[in-house]
């Protein structure tokens, strides 16, 4: 992990590490009709076998994250709840109204989003559950993304609460697809806003906007970004955690290969208000030690790399 700025020792403050990881869902990779990774073994992209590289993942960076927040997680119930709790977390899922995971091979899947929390540091509050209320046009179609927020408090400093989220935004890499993130980032941080009191506040999420347009054909979103600075410009007064703790986001946090199309991007975020600050994150895997087919492979289980940021805040 990579340090942020040096923090002095400080009684009156509690540290937190938050994880967050799409997952990639097995109704969008195992279980596809086609095959949508076509630079990735099939083997590899079977649920048997990275639902245990998944929990590898979480757990094998030297630290156990008090918070786990993940994307495209279909198998909540069967699979990813049992495993975390018998490492000490409890869990909350929250399901896409209508999961294209439902059209696989497997129609009892449907993705959404999950929270997780270590049962021994945190005690939960109260749970919000959210489906973005704008429409998708044409022809007005509901929104189909969600978000989940966790009232939480640390058993040994209960006097700070803390108001955690999880979210997966629109994907469309179009104008239209932007537009549709700004607004649903806008709405969620409008909710925070109103319900956020005294709380310290963390949302991990894959926000499927990048901070900027890229700077090589691999990760150009070809329109301009808006969600991302709309975030930052909401009056809730939100920054990047990895930007902070290393002075920009990283160079990638999902690279793909399907069919004739290979696309690098930074998409990932663990936002933080302005009361957190953060200790130090973990890198993305340097790019020489990505296969050539990119991500997923055997050595790594999603399309995505998972983000781990250790954060402190008043108490």
């Amino acid at each position: 992990m990579a340090a942020g700025a040096a923090i002095g020792a400080d009684a009156r403050r509690a540290a937190l590490t938050v994880a967050q990881f799409n997952v990639l869902a097995d109704g969008l990779a195992g279980m596809q009709t086609k095959p949508s990774f076509t630079e990735c073994p099939t083997a590899a992209l079977s649920w048997t076998y990275r639902s245990k590289r998944i929990i590898e993942e979480l757990t094998r960076h030297g630290v156990m994250p008090d918070v786990i927040a993940l994307e495209e997680v279909d198998h909540f119930h069967d699979d990813l709840l049992p495993a975390l709790q018998r490492l000490g977390y409890a869990g909350a899922f929250e399901a896409k109204p209508d999961s294209p995971c439902k059209r696989s091979l497997d129609p009892t899947l449907e993705d959404g989003c999950a929270l997780f929390w270590r049962e021994e540091r945190l005690d939960l509050s109260r749970l919000h559950r959210l489906n973005y209320t704008g429409t998708v046009p044409p022809g007005g179609v509901r929104n189909n993304q969600v978000a989940l927020l966790a009232e939480l408090r640390l058993r040994d400093a209960p006097g700070r609460p803390l108001l955690v989220g999880v979210t997966h935004l629109a994907a469309a890499k179009q104008e239209a697809g932007e537009s549709l993130r700004r607004q649903q980032v806008i709405e969620l941080l409008d909710f925070c806003e109103r319900h956020r009191e005294d709380h310290a506040l963390v949302l991990a999420m894959d926000m499927n906007g990048a901070p900027t347009r890229g700077e090589t054909a691999a990760s150009d979103v070809g329109y301009e970004p808006r969600a991302y600075p709309a975030a930052l410009a909401h009056s809730v007064d939100v920054k990047s955690a990895y930007a902070m703790a290393l002075g920009s986001e990283p160079k990638f946090t999902t690279w793909k290969v399907r069919g004739p199309t290979e696309v690098q991007h930074t998409i990932d975020y663990i936002l933080v208000s302005s009361d957190v600050g953060v200790r130090r994150v973990l890198l993305p895997p340097d790019e020489a030690e990505v296969e050539d087919g990119r991500l997923p492979s055997w050595r790594y289980p999603s399309d995505h790399v998972m983000l781990c940021a250790e954060l402190h805040f008043d108490l």
